[in-house]
């Protein structure tokens, strides 16, 4: 019998559905990788070829498939249409980057800006804004130009180094394009065309804590049958035409999901047992979505020696009596309903402890082998806050002695991020020891986010242009590495951030 919709089970767990895969919307997201091929490797032959053939003198991201146009290419156009959606322009040095025509302005959305803009503007580049000696952005001419995006160019960081610009996909945290992500996007868009927004699930935050619960995925998909009326009772089998037996056979009332897990007389003596520290009854509850969900916050008790949610395998339980009743005519008392759950529940955990790796504070994420005896140590930290948008960053390189040999400061203003931050005083660390002519560095951060970004040759939108400037200054080193480090092993530098920050934000 198929108890749910099929665009049900499509859906996003969140949405109430099970995340099968819907076959139309991840073919058009695999299409989308050979669009992304051709805009962020424009000089490949796949995508020189094919731009000769049906682009022309237009552009691959706005061209409009011919009537002679073969059938791999119609394809390519319609993954292109879901790529623009979330595509945007990183900037780097502005050069490739027309001001009016192409999405820059956020790392969030594809936004550009909204005109009118005066005739002698409407050619502009990017650079056009930025200082060429400094590459920074040129305050005053952003304020003539664009006023009212003042604030949001201001927290685009361009790179000092003069990196190229290149597209980013904003739906992927690491600005490169994926299936996953690309499916992600389509199938949310899929809902949004084909489905009325009435018959999206309210209360989303039940399937969350469903999918979320710490019990075997046969319970999960359990509790998602009893919230989605996919269970056989007598009113599910009532409402497709089939009438016989619709009552409880333990009590004789109309079988509901309410009824079964909660209300039954029999149902009634198990929840009596007292299993959390509150006062919580789940038969005091009016329905099942809400009991379990009180249930997910409740604590068990201590000598039940169990620290999982102990709901859904009661419940099981329960629907085990039920058919053991119906087929067996077994009748199972309360106190073995409970003790066969916290047995299963017991046994369930015991299986999933498993001995804990080694700490993964102590792993290291280098670029490239390194030896800490031949090679500088460089210590960086930052300090960020969020009100004033103000960051200050710190490094230091320490001798053998862990006397400071050298250590500077910096701040800066308009920091969108404290991942930025972290950024910004690796660039800066690079920069001092190139200037200081080091050939062989340790660079050493307690921010683990950003040296697996780096380790990666990832370049996020909002860390474009500061991870492209990285990426070329470790380019003049003989060797580096990058090391994450615990936060108590970098007191130092965090000191030197902490208090570059206070001295900016106290004038």
């Amino acid at each position: 019998m198929c108890w749910v919709a099929w665009d049900k089970l499509t859906a996003p767990k969140t949405l109430g559905g099970l995340g099968i895969r819907y076959i139309q919307a991840f073919n058009t997201a695999l299409l989308a990788k050979q669009a992304w091929r051709i805009v962020s490797k424009p000089d490949c032959l796949l995508s020189r070829v094919l731009r000769a053939k049906y682009c022309g003198r237009d552009h691959f991201l706005k061209v409009e498939a011919p009537k002679a146009a073969s059938h791999g290419w119609r394809g390519i156009l319609t993954g292109r249409d879901l790529l623009v959606t979330n595509l945007s322009r990183a900037i780097g040095n502005g050069e490739s980057t027309r001001v009016w025509k192409d999405p820059w302005l956020s790392t969030l959305s594809p936004v550009r800006p909204i005109g009118p803009a005066r005739e002698e503007d409407q050619d502009l580049v990017v650079a056009d804004l930025i200082c060429r000696g400094s590459n920074e952005w040129n305050v005053q001419r952003v304020e003539r130009v664009l006023p009212q995006y003042l604030n949001d160019i201001l927290r685009i960081k361009p790179s000092i180094l003069g990196s190229q610009d290149s597209y980013v996909w904003l739906a992927a945290r690491s600005g490169s394009y994926s299936a996953k992500s690309g499916y992600h996007v389509a199938i949310s868009m899929e809902l949004q065309e084909q489905r009325d927004p009435e018959d999206l699930p309210m209360d989303q935050n039940l399937y969350k804590t469903i999918w979320a619960s710490k019990v075997s995925p046969k319970l999960q998909l359990f509790l998602w049958r009893i919230t989605q009326g996919a269970l056989a009772l007598g009113e599910n089998l009532a409402r497709r035409r089939i009438m016989n037996n619709t009552s409880c056979r333990h009590c004789g009332e109309p079988e509901t999901a309410t009824h079964v897990f909660l209300h039954c007389p029999l149902t009634r003596r198990v929840w009596s047992t007292n299993i959390w520290e509150s006062n919580f009854n789940p038969s005091e509850c009016n329905t099942f979505e809400e009991a379990f969900l009180r249930a997910a916050e409740a604590t068990n008790l201590p000598p039940i020696g169990i620290a999982g949610p102990l709901f859904p395998w009661i419940c099981w339980d329960i629907w085990t009596a039920r058919n053991y009743r119906i087929f067996e005519n077994k009748i199972p008392s309360p106190d073995e309903i409970i003790s066969k759950a916290l047995r299963a529940a017991r046994e369930w955990n015991a299986a999933q402890s498993t001995p804990e790796p080694g700490s993964s504070a102590q792993r290291q994420h280098t670029l490239q082998p390194s030896s800490t005896f031949t090679s500088i140590a460089c210590f960086t930290d930052a300090a960020w806050q969020a009100g004033t948008n103000k960051a200050g960053c710190g490094w230091i390189f320490p001798d053998c002695r862990n006397e400071g040999l050298c250590q500077r400061t910096k701040t800066f203003s308009y920091i969108s991020s404290a991942l930025m931050a972290e950024a910004m005083a690796v660039r800066s660390a690079l920069i001092n020891a190139r200037e200081m002519g080091f050939s062989k560095i340790c660079i050493k951060s307690d921010c683990q986010a950003l040296v697996a970004i780096i380790s990666s040759n990832q370049h996020p939108a909002d860390l474009h242009g500061i991870t492209r400037d990285i990426e070329h200054l470790s380019l003049s080193f003989d060797c580096i590495s990058y090391v994450f480090i615990l936060r108590n092993l970098n007191f130092v530098a965090d000191a030197l951030a902490k208090s570059a920050l206070y001295s900016v934000s106290t004038n």
